[in-house]
């Protein structure tokens, strides 16, 4: 059986942080949107979430590697699925670009999706279509998520409309 990382606590920026075995620390975060989209949202009590991880590699003769540590996606995952302690939370992630690596990433994460997370959760893929860019994210929400309607006529159909405001107000 394959253990996740040990997972430990920034005290200075709240996020969640493990180092592999070799050497690469993973920072993953929790950030509250609710307040930043539908207002109607607000009205069912529900809670969205934006969650992000990103590597951090502290010698900078370690070059990252393509192979994948099974470690890293049950870490991950094991983190996610803690998150959804009750049934209106919803989680949004969307897939860093800056190396043109986010249709990798989205793929990626759609793999771990399959493998760990499937049967608790019910994952909705996003591709935004923004000026020149493809965004690439996803939704996730439990199995017994009772607004589904909801989320996809205020989140899901309005992607481009929230993440056009977002970069627009930049």
């Amino acid at each position: 059986m394959i253990l996740p990382y040990p997972l430990k606590i920034d005290s200075g920026t709240g996020l969640y942080y493990f180092t592999t075995e070799t050497n690469i620390v993973y920072y993953c975060g929790f950030r509250n949107q609710t307040n930043d989209l539908s207002p109607l949202i607000g009205v069912y009590d529900i809670s969205i979430t934006e969650f992000e991880f990103h590597q951090f590699i502290p010698d900078l003769k370690t070059k990252p590697s393509r192979r994948q540590d099974p470690r890293v996606a049950i870490t991950i995952t094991k983190l996610l699925l803690s998150f959804f302690s009750d049934k209106s939370k919803i989680i949004v992630f969307l897939c860093e670009n800056m190396d043109g690596r986010a249709l990798e990433r989205q793929t990626l994460f759609s793999d771990w999706y399959r493998k760990f997370m499937k049967n608790s959760l019910i994952k909705i893929s996003l591709i935004i279509e923004y000026k020149e860019l493809v965004i690439y994210g996803g939704i996730l929400v439990r199995n017994d998520f009772e607004y589904m309607q909801l989320l996809h006529t205020e989140l899901a159909d309005k992607a481009v409309e929230i993440i056009s405001s977002k970069f627009d107000d930049n």
